[in-house]
């Protein structure tokens, strides 16, 4: 018998992904997939204050916002050219949510600069 029942926190079935919109500048597209729940995303000028999960979840005071249930794909954002951006994504399920995921860019209508903050593993592009 014994055993705990460990709850894991929901996570991303795959790295959610930005890429700036060719055809339209300032745009971002955005696609994420949870394993199970709701995803939800919020974008904040960068510079601000890092967003807790449940935050990005309220999405109060930020410049976007949105929430889909277990994926977005190719999600349009529209932001102003050529400024950096932190985008916030969780994955809710029940009462259970990740830790917020980061990712930063620059709405450059030639590069596209971003790390991903995973749990405080960075990887940068």
């Amino acid at each position: 018998m014994g055993g705990t029942n460990k709850q894991e926190a929901p996570k991303f079935k795959t790295e959610p992904k930005v890429v700036v919109d060719s055809e339209a500048p300032g745009t971002i597209l955005l696609s994420a997939e949870a394993e199970k729940g709701t995803i939800y995303f919020a974008v904040v000028k960068s510079g601000a204050d890092a967003l807790t999960a449940i935050q990005v979840k309220e999405g109060k005071s930020v410049v976007a916002k949105g929430f889909s249930e277990t994926k977005f794909e190719n999600h349009k954002v529209v932001l102003e050219e050529e400024t950096a951006y932190d985008i916030y994504l969780v994955v809710e399920e029940g009462k259970k949510i990740s830790h917020a995921n980061r990712i930063t860019l620059c709405t450059d209508t030639i590069t596209l600069c971003f790390s991903i903050d995973v749990m405080n593993k960075v990887v940068c592009f």
